[in-house]
């Protein structure tokens, strides 16, 4: 599986533009846990074929230093029909900051088939990222991953953009690209709890 999920664009301008000291009162009393349907368009570039499919993902706060995500995908388009798994375990190095960071291990499984051939994938990784309260409602966050693939390894990053339009509804969009200029956009909606 060439292209899965890449994770994201760590902005030093942005991390070092904000106090990492700073307490935030949303954070303390908001928890990170949600759901989130995404449409997915990815671009492999190497094929040259665009697909399209759906994602659903969680999070779920484990403690106050740690979360669980998982996501499952399933993209198509060009005869070709990618399924994939993915589980992380994170750890945050500064909650309940306006800027929080976290390292992460990740684990995934892809399976990929094209004019009746199939290929599994096993892929393990390592991730940091950021989450960044701008205002009220919006959050930024992206990560920069390395993922050791079937076939070799990868550098991805991600950036995206959260909008809370009440208490635990929200829209979500994310670029992702990696060092194969494989890309990726997400567009969903999120519900937190």
């Amino acid at each position: 599986m060439k292209f899965f999920y890449v994770a994201a664009c760590l902005v030093p301008s942005l991390v070092l533009s904000v106090n990492l000291n700073a307490q935030s009162e949303a954070h303390e009393e908001d928890s990170h846990s949600f759901l989130q349907l995404s449409h997915v368009t990815e671009y492999e570039a190497a094929e040259d074929i665009r697909l399209n499919g759906i994602s659903l993902l969680g999070r779920y706060d484990l403690a106050e230093k740690s979360f669980l995500r998982a996501e499952i995908e399933r993209v198509s388009g060009s005869g070709i029909e990618e399924k994939a798994a993915e589980i992380a375990l994170a750890y945050i190095l500064n909650p309940h900051n306006t800027v929080e960071l976290h390292i992460a291990g990740l684990y995934s499984y892809g399976n990929e088939k094209e004019n009746g051939f199939s290929q599994s994938s096993n892929t393990y990784g390592a991730e940091i990222g950021f989450h960044a309260a701008t205002t009220e409602h919006l959050t930024l966050h992206g990560e920069l991953a390395w993922l050791d693939e079937t076939g070799g390894s990868v550098v991805g990053a991600e950036l995206g953009a959260f909008y809370r339009l009440t208490e635990h509804f929200g829209l979500n969009a994310e670029y992702a690209r990696d060092e194969n200029s494989n890309d990726a956009i997400e567009v969903g909606v999120r519900v937190s709890f």
